[in-house]
């Protein structure tokens, strides 16, 4: 049997849709790694979106927390890709970043610089590897 994402993906909203049209942060939801004991997955990855964007830069900023109340932007070393490069700047351009942190709370939120007469934008969170433990033999 090939590998299959359906059962294995679990997709929360980390930023609804949302018209941006002055610089600043967009503040994303808070995710929970865990609930009542049980992983979410064994990966995060955050994907950022924009359906319009004029002139401006809508960048990630990945952030967690111990205890969902005081966050603290992610060391670069727990992220896969850059901040930066996940930037969008363009209609329908679409970005992705992972988090390799451990703690049990995490946000993306949307950071807009140079903004005329913004967009709308939005960013989801995909837990992956949800029930796999032996990744050696699964085939793709």
């Amino acid at each position: 049997m090939r590998f299959d994402n359906f059962d294995d993906t679990y997709p929360k909203q980390a930023i609804v849709p949302t018209a941006i049209a002055a610089n600043g942060t967009t503040t994303g939801s808070t995710i929970q790694i865990s609930e009542n004991g049980e992983h979410k997955g064994e990966s995060l990855l955050f994907i950022v979106g924009g359906t319009t964007a004029t002139a401006g830069t809508y960048t990630p900023n990945i952030q967690d927390s111990v205890d969902g109340t005081t966050w603290v932007d992610v060391d670069d070393k727990f992220l896969k890709g850059t901040e930066v490069g996940g930037a969008v700047t363009k209609d329908n351009l679409v970005s992705k970043i992972g988090y390799l942190g451990s703690k049990p709370y995490v946000r993306c939120n949307l950071v807009a610089t140079s903004v005329v007469t913004g967009g709308t934008f939005y960013a989801l969170a995909l837990f992956q590897h949800r029930h796999k433990t032996d990744f050696t033999t699964q085939k793709y």
